[in-house]
């Protein structure tokens, strides 16, 4: 961060901003990135994207968002909800596929910064559960959709 002067997007598996299953020092990781925009006396880091926890949402602290991209091929239901939907050769051969909702097609997004308008963009994108879905396993909560959110965000 100290070497550069220009915007700066961070991308990383790990989330920086979650306590749960992310960066042990994402704290730290934090302030030097926050550091760094007060320094700039601008917004130098326009944002943090992330995979790790496969769901969609972006969170906003001190200016920085901290973007989590959904997983390309699945949702984790756990390791108490196991279920077969494949044949014997495929749970073979991926044995921890029992632990997931698979989607049915792979999700992506596609991000365009446009510096004339000084926007980062996120294509959204959306696909379905390979049945039984998280919601046929009672297993809901507000990030179990198999979707990428499409947004636009400013980056002045």
């Amino acid at each position: 961060m100290a070497s550069t002067n220009q915007p700066t997007i961070v991308i990383c598996h790990q989330s920086l901003e979650s306590t749960r299953g992310g960066v042990r020092n994402g704290a730290e990781v934090r302030e030097i990135l926050e550091q760094a925009n007060q320094k700039a006396g601008r917004r130098k880091v326009i944002a943090c994207l992330s995979g790790h926890h496969h769901t969609d949402y972006v969170k906003t602290i001190q200016s920085i968002p901290y973007i989590q991209i959904n997983s390309m091929a699945y949702k984790a239901v756990g390791m108490k909800n196991p279920r077969k939907r494949f044949g014997k050769h495929i749970e073979h051969t991926s044995p921890l596929i029992k632990y997931v909702a698979p989607y049915l097609d792979p999700l992506y997004t596609v991000l365009t910064i446009d510096p004339k308008k000084k926007t980062l963009h996120i294509e959204g994108a959306e696909t379905s559960y390979i049945s039984p879905s998280p919601f046929e396993m009672k297993l809901t909560s507000k990030d179990t959709k198999p979707r990428i959110t499409e947004c636009t965000l400013a980056i002045k």
